[in-house]
């Protein structure tokens, strides 16, 4: 029995803790206010699973961990599970039995709640538990699996099962094997088997096929090497012709004027002498800068002398006479007037001279970073030149275009050659393989002729003994499977009877009979006629599953003694919805069963039992 219900930080509940009575507890209340939560966490502790979601996700704070906790009796023992988890990953897990508390895995602790109640989870989850969904989920899957497990290890009736189980499985093993000896026996061939002689030849034979075969693999492989090596020295020797190619397309004139026959160092005497026009050119652009600043400094001793000879001219105006003031001699306007158009021609002709040399020294500096950057290039060229491997530059000196095309061609033709050699190897090692795994199959075929005729023998006394095991486990299977039904038929008759008892409450109209068939599924025959458990409505269906789940959970839990109902009422008429919950009641205050949770958004129905016996209310807002 159920005691209490701890929840936090999960799903609708960020603190929650439950106590429970024995009898009925109907959980009221609106959608989303939690009333499946309730019951999804009771099974979460037990099974590590909720029945509806995954449980990891519904976790509310993800800064925090969410936490389940369980405590319940069986058989006079208290028993209580805690669980703690993230979004991310399962935490702590402790059980607490007889006050002792131990912490252990997550698997290990639904291993543990389980033994103390004495069932599996799929009897738990189908049974134990009706879910609001379960009307549909039963249709779809039946619990016959979880139900007929059950039926079995409570009336005693496993161990048969156990043996047929046993008996089918020698069947199909025993006739798995007659086939495969049966088509075996008809591979083997009857001829006579070859001599000692014959194999010892075959044996030299591919010895010498094999030696064969190691030493054209050798060849094959020196020869690839040598390929690999070729195409290398093409590929250097092709990068050399494209870069000969480049240094005469772009500096031909700078080469041609050496006196070098080899390109590499026509280049680096090209370069030298680029250097010392660099140097050259930047002695004159020296010199011209010199020039540029001697005529500045003219420019500007004359407007000097315009500016003194301007005030002159002012001073003029006022007196007749006036002195000059660099030689102090009197100076009258009209002179003063000639010697200020003098100094503006000489002012005139020093910025033209000045902006002659300004050109000068622009062109002077244009030619030096010309040479400068051919000078540079050709130094990369010479860089480039020096990373062809020198075994390629020695056979090709003096460096030369022609030679280099006279090379490319000898290694165009010797790697043909190679080529075509490794091809003629690759096909002659082809053909060997062939013959040696020929002889190989003509080894093996020889070999099995010495020992074929004990092997049919052998096989035809085993063919034999399969043969008489299969008809001994055939008999004793059929056997089984009359036990079984007649055992099973007998110990469910009560319940059988049980169902359909209460069934009529709800359809009096008739006499009826209520059986599971093999899968668990319900079959419902009235006196006229047999009724399919999909045709009938969804009220009449989940009547039905409740009052099934009832009385087996009352007859196959031999610790559990409680039940789990998710809105039962939810899909009914009044008048039944009514007699549902009568039964329910009624069932928890006969004993039937001592403990029920029920959820539902029928707060006016409910009202009559808030103060009944064995009856609790718990309302969720």
């Amino acid at each position: 029995m159920i005691r209490s219900l701890t929840i936090r930080n999960w799903k609708a509940f960020a603190d929650k803790h439950i106590t429970f009575s024995e009898g009925i507890t109907f959980f009221v209340g609106q959608n989303g206010v939690g009333k499946t939560t309730l019951l999804d966490a009771i099974c979460l502790c037990v099974t590590g699973k909720s029945p509806t979601a995954d449980f990891q996700e519904l976790v509310r704070d993800s800064k925090q961990p969410a936490e389940v906790r369980l405590e319940l009796d069986a058989n006079g023992n208290r028993f209580s599970i805690m669980r703690k988890f993230r979004r991310d990953r399962k935490l702590a897990c402790e059980v607490v039995l007889d006050g002792r508390s131990r912490g252990m895995g997550w698997d290990e602790l639904t291993s543990t709640a389980l033994d103390f109640l004495a069932v599996d989870d799929m009897f738990f989850n189908r049974l134990t538990y009706m879910s609001e969904g379960e009307v549909f989920r039963y249709l779809q899957e039946p619990p016959g699996e979880a139900l007929n497990a059950r039926v079995k290890e409570i009336f005693g009736i496993a161990s048969l099962q156990t043996l047929k189980g046993f008996t089918e499985g020698i069947i199909r093993d025993v006739s798995s094997s007659i086939r495969d000896i049966s088509s075996e026996l008809k591979t083997i061939r009857t001829k006579k088997p070859a001599d000692d002689s014959q194999i010892k030849a075959m044996e030299e034979t591919l010895a010498k096929l094999k030696e064969k075969e190691k030493k054209s693999y050798e060849e094959r492989d020196a020869l690839t090497k040598q390929i690999g090596e070729i195409n290398g020295e093409r590929k250097n020797c092709e990068g050399l012709m494209e870069l000969l190619a480049e240094i005469a397309e772009k500096y031909g004139p700078e080469i041609a004027k050496t006196s070098r026959a080899s390109i590499d160092d026509a280049v680096q005497e090209a370069i030298k002498d680029l250097d010392s026009d660099v140097s050259s050119e930047e002695e004159n652009l020296r010199k011209s800068e010199v020039s540029l600043g001697s005529v500045q400094n003219r420019i500007n001793y004359l407007r000097d002398i315009e500016t003194l000879l301007q005030s002159v001219v002012a001073d003029a105006t006022k007196k007749a006479e006036v002195l000059c003031p660099v030689c102090k001699r009197p100076v009258d306007k009209p002179l003063a007037d000639r010697l200020i158009r003098e100094t503006k021609q000489q002012i005139m002709g020093a910025e033209k001279e000045f902006r002659e040399i300004q050109d000068t020294s622009k062109t002077l500096q244009d030619k030096i970073n010309s040479l400068m950057q051919k000078a540079r290039k050709l130094r990369e060229y010479g860089t480039r030149l020096n990373t062809i491997p020198k075994v390629i530059l020695g056979r090709v000196k003096p460096l030369a275009i022609e030679r280099v095309n006279l090379l490319l061609s000898s290694i165009e033709a010797s790697l043909k050659e190679k080529s075509e050699a490794e091809k003629s190897k690759a096909l002659e090692l082809e053909v060997t393989r062939k013959e040696i795994e020929q002889k190989t199959r003509d080894h093996a075929e020889l070999k099995a002729e010495l020992t074929q005729a004990d092997r049919l023998k052998l096989l035809k006394n085993r063919l034999h003994s399969y043969y008489e095991r299969q008809m001994l486990a055939e008999m004793l299977t059929g056997v089984l499977e009359s036990a079984l039904q007649e055992q099973k038929d007998k110990n469910l008759a009560h319940a059988y009877r049980w169902i359909s008892e209460l069934w009529e409450k709800f359809r009096p109209e008739s006499r009826w009979k209520i059986v599971l068939d093999e899968k668990g599924v319900i079959r419902v025959t009235s006196e006229e006629r047999e009724y399919d458990f999909a045709h009938l409505s969804g009220g009449e269906k989940t009547v039905l599953l409740v009052l099934t789940r009832v009385i087996l959970c009352r007859l196959l839990s031999t610790k559990i003694d409680f039940l789990m109902i998710d809105e039962p009422l939810e899909h009914l008429d009044i008048r039944n919805r009514r007699s549902l919950l009568n039964f329910l009641v009624s069932a928890c205050r006969k004993n039937i069963i001592p403990q029920m949770l029920v959820t539902t958004f029928e707060e006016t129905l409910i009202r009559k039992y808030y103060e009944g016996e064995k009856t609790n209310v718990e309302l969720l807002a």
